[in-house]
């Protein structure tokens, strides 16, 4: 995809929202305008939290920290980006303005706190504490334990709605699926598999839950129902992604992005390199997807849903990893 072409896709510029917060102003970018990532310090071999434009231009470190910083997420309203860091001597919940500015600790204390999570209206933010789920209000307050101890419990994601939350666990020996209500109610087990069941997450709708079965991946109704395995091949399948209108599923098969149709049909293969493509997620209007490529390092790249104009998007001498909208 040409610079051009990115530009006339998304605006990529910050812009003040007047009366909010300290100083006159809060930042915010339009979501979809920008990239969030973390990058690899090749000095003291720590992380740091990065942000450019879509078309790759602006890269600018927004931590810029000795300590180890990564896994930055940008909030729905544009206003806060939230991320861990170690800055305090332990891992812990962070959050700043998407200029770096305002920084904000959350969570404290010498438990592991990771993979935050903004919940689709941007009012809360759900996280992994050691091995279980927690969540609390975007400004740190009223934090609450959502699994309580039972097993280890990780890789959450929030329903479109933002009233549920799916997550894998391992409560009953196996790792399977659950759901429960976003407050922690009603924890609901919706598979029982010798196999793992891992990484789950809704369809744009809420309707479905896609997640990864052994090496495959599988669909079921939200409540459980109706599991089928929509790709049922010999190769290695991960990280699925819904388009925001649900008519395509993106993934990776074997190192390389795929796309296929909400039932698994019409399998097409988007990226063909010797290299792993990884790390991919979907822009808010569907139009693009961004990931991570690993070659000599580790670097971003763009290309249009269809797996056209595929453009690398950051050259650093080290790695970049998690591309966030």
């Amino acid at each position: 995809m040409t610079r051009p072409l990115v530009l006339a896709l998304f605006l990529a510029c910050f812009f003040l929202v007047p009366g909010c917060g300290g100083g006159g102003g809060t930042i915010a970018v339009v979501v979809g305008s920008k990239v969030i990532f973390y990058r690899l310090n090749g000095v003291d071999l720590t992380h740091e939290v990065w942000i450019m434009d879509i078309d790759g231009t602006n890269e600018l470190n927004l931590t810029n920290h000795a300590a180890e910083d990564l896994n930055g997420s940008l909030s729905p309203l544009g206003t806060r980006i939230v991320f861990e860091s170690h800055r305090d001597g332990s891992r812990n919940i962070w959050t700043m303005r998407p200029d770096g500015s305002g920084l904000q600790q959350l969570t404290t204390g010498g438990t592991f706190n990771n993979l935050p999570r903004y919940n689709p209206a941007g009012t809360r933010i759900a996280w992994t504490r050691s091995s279980d789920i927690w969540i609390m209000a975007a400004n740190g307050s009223g934090q609450d334990n959502l699994t309580d101890g039972a097993g280890s419990n990780s890789s959450l994601a929030f329903s479109p709605d933002g009233t549920q939350i799916v997550f894998q666990t391992n409560r009953d020996g196996n790792v399977e699926i659950y759901v429960m209500d976003s407050d922690g109610l009603n924890p609901t087990r919706l598979t029982n598999s010798a196999l793992l069941d891992t990484t789950p997450v809704f369809n744009h709708d809420g309707s479905k839950i896609l997640w990864i079965r052994g090496d495959d991946i599988w669909r079921m109704d939200s409540n459980g129902d109706n599991q089928e395995n929509l790709t049922n091949t010999l190769e290695v399948e991960g990280t699925p992604a819904v388009t925001p209108n649900g008519s395509k599923v993106v993934y990776v098969r074997d190192g390389n992005i795929w796309s296929m149709d909400p039932d698994g049909t019409n399998q097409t293969e988007l990226t063909n390199t010797a290299e792993s493509e990884f790390d991919l997620v979907i822009s808010p209007d569907g139009s693009v997807v961004v990931y991570s490529l690993s070659g000599v390092t580790s670097n971003i790249w763009i290309m249009t849903i269809d797996g056209n104009n595929e453009t690398q998007l950051t050259a650093a001498a080290t790695d970049d990893f998690r591309p966030k909208f």
